[in-house]
């Protein structure tokens, strides 16, 4: 992105940030990791409009770094030690498993239902 609107390709800034939200829906999970900002130029320096300019998220990457290797899991349970909350979890997700095999052997699929309005229309003759 910065290439193209460094070479003059992208000019509308509009047209930019659909791109840049494109780029972060495709990839959700690193659009927080950098902050982007696309500028227009005032004085045009060739065929360059606007300015893509970005820098890492700090926040982001101290947060990755002390959660690499780690699996959280957020509970309002209070009174649960956190060997027995894990097992409950694994629990959870076996069974959230052996349903989506169950349903995927029997090809269940959601069932929509077909509703049919009927008008009538009526005059009075004398």
């Amino acid at each position: 992105m910065q290439r193209s609107a460094t070479h003059g390709r992208l000019k509308d800034i509009e047209r930019a940030h659909q791109r840049l939200g494109r780029i972060n829906q495709r990839d959700w999970r690193a659009s927080s990791a950098f902050d982007v900002k696309i500028a227009t130029i005032t004085k045009p320096n060739g065929k360059a409009r606007l300015k893509v300019t970005f820098k890492r998220n700090k926040q982001w990457s101290d947060w990755t770094e002390l959660s690499e290797g780690c699996y959280l899991l957020r509970t309002n349970l209070t009174d649960i030690d956190p060997k027995t909350l894990w097992r409950r979890y694994i629990e959870l997700t076996e069974a959230e498993w052996a349903f989506r095999i169950a349903k995927d052997e029997l090809v269940i699929r959601p069932i929509s239902v077909l509703t049919l309005s009927l008008s009538i229309s009526c005059q009075w003759a004398r």
